[in-house]
């Protein structure tokens, strides 16, 4: 065997052996995924169509846009569409459009129960028309504690996720409600005045009795005009209340307004105790003022330890119907933008 002939062999013997290595690792990359993985949660370029989005577990919780290009979410509440959080519904859309499946744990119905399919929560997206885009069924979460477990509607197989859609669909209606006050975005340059008018004999044992304004001076500092007439404000003091004020939100919407709306509605007061549309309620007013010459009023009502606010001007939420919406309001909140004179001068 001569020299070349021996080179040659030994290239294809090489040649054969790299090839063999390369199918082999070929092999193992494709053996690597786990039966069932990969699958996505909804299909590919699905999701700009989605108009309503349903979850159904604790909660019933109805979202649904505006059928116009960047409209806006609400969710329906007693019948009711009040603001929704559009941010969030969008940040959960976005999430089921990246996930998909990481291993197939089941392959019949007599694996649900095991994995908490069998007592889902349900998650359905649907189209303008009402169309389904999408419909999962979420069951438990993982013993390791990450992911958890869901199917399809369209077959028997269980399937493991990640955690990113556990988040939002155990989340009540108050995550996806939009409880702000005044609208997102306004910063306290753009305020040039505020006034208060407090009436409410204590928030957590503090009495909540006076009037005053933060006004504007020729320079942009802000001034007290009070009971001791105009004084330089503490500059970060004020802008830190009117940044409170402006960025303020209810706990939750009220069931139909303050109690001191007339006409007969739910206050969510026991009315076989006392009826709080009969009784004198302690009342604080705020009222902001841009330079846009644009206004906002919020009206805070007590009573006992319970708070409403009820926003009112062109600035404040409307629902779906453009009539105005009313919260519950949380003591601590109110401290905050319920602040007396002497925390604001100099």
């Amino acid at each position: 065997m001569t020299y070349r002939v021996r080179v040659l062999l030994l290239s294809l013997a090489i040649g054969v052996l790299a090839l063999t290595w390369l199918v082999g690792m070929t092999g193992r990359g494709r053996r690597s995924a786990p039966p069932g993985a990969g699958i996505p949660l909804v299909a590919p370029g699905a999701l700009p169509a989605v108009t309503t989005v349903e979850i159904d577990g604790a909660e019933a919780i109805r979202l649904e846009r505006d059928r116009v290009e960047n409209g806006r979410w609400w969710i329906t509440l007693d019948g009711r569409a009040l603001p929704a959080r559009g941010s969030r519904i969008e940040e959960f859309l976005q999430t089921l459009g990246e996930q998909q499946t990481e291993s197939r744990v089941a392959v019949s119905a007599a694996g649900w129960p095991q994995f908490g399919v069998d007592d889902p929560i349900l998650v359905r997206l649907f189209d303008p028309v009402g169309r389904d885009v999408a419909e999962l069924f979420f069951g438990r979460r993982s013993d390791a504690g990450r992911g958890g477990y869901l199917r399809f509607d369209t077959g028997q197989e269980v399937y493991r996720v990640g955690d990113a859609p556990f988040f939002a669909i155990e989340r009540s209606a108050v995550y996806w409600s939009d409880l702000r006050l005044l609208p997102p975005g306004l910063t306290e340059d753009r305020v040039a005045a505020v006034r208060i008018r407090s009436d409410i004999a204590a928030i957590n044992d503090l009495s909540r009795r006076f009037t005053y304004a933060l006004v504007r001076g020729s320079g942009g500092e802000w001034i007290v005009d009070g009971p001791a007439g105009r004084v330089p404000a503490h500059a970060t003091r004020a802008r830190e209340l009117i940044t409170a004020i402006l960025t303020l939100e209810g706990s939750r919407f009220a069931a139909s307004g303050s109690p001191t709306t007339d006409g007969p509605r739910d206050t969510g007061v026991d009315s076989t105790v006392t009826d709080p549309r009969l009784t004198t309620v302690d009342r604080a007013v705020i009222e902001v003022e841009l330079f846009d010459g644009r206004r906002a009023s919020l009206t805070i009502d007590a009573y006992g330890e319970r708070l409403w606010i009820q926003p009112s001007g062109v600035l404040a939420p409307v629902d779906g119907d453009g009539r105005p919406v009313a919260f519950e309001f949380a003591p601590w909140s109110a401290e905050r933008v319920l602040r007396p004179v002497e925390d604001l001068v100099q």
